[in-house]
């Protein structure tokens, strides 16, 4: 028998969105030479496209701006895609992280989150 696994969607990760056509955002992903993931957390560049998030930079892109919702392949050149940029409740599951990152990071691109109205509740927890 096969299995399936079914891709995560924006209900996956976004628990309470303010406003319809508020809290998103579709906005320019930067070249990267790894895709974007659906979930990830993402800063912005000197330009102010979007990239992945960097906890250890100094030039900006250690603070978190944006959520993406949906996957993103910019290996070949800058692409658009749909975040969460203000506004919202979101499940802390379904948030990827950079490799590496510590418990004081996350907690600090948490606190970047919430300064754009981005919380995070635990599924259940409103």
């Amino acid at each position: 028998m096969t299995t399936y696994t079914q891709r995560k969607t924006e209900t996956d990760l976004l628990i309470v969105e303010v406003k319809v056509g508020w809290t998103k955002d579709r906005r320019v992903l930067a070249q990267s030479a790894t895709p974007y993931v659906f979930g990830e957390v993402l800063a912005a560049n000197a330009v102010g496209s979007l990239v992945q998030l960097a906890p250890a930079a100094t030039d900006g892109t250690q603070t978190a701006v944006a959520i993406l919702l949906e996957d993103v392949n910019a290996t070949a050149a800058d692409k658009p895609g749909t975040v969460v940029a203000r506004g919202a409740v979101i499940d802390p599951a379904e948030l990827v992280w950079p490799a590496g990152i510590t418990a004081p990071q996350i907690a600090a691109a948490l606190a970047d989150l919430d300064k754009h109205m981005i919380i995070t509740r635990a599924v259940g927890i409103l």
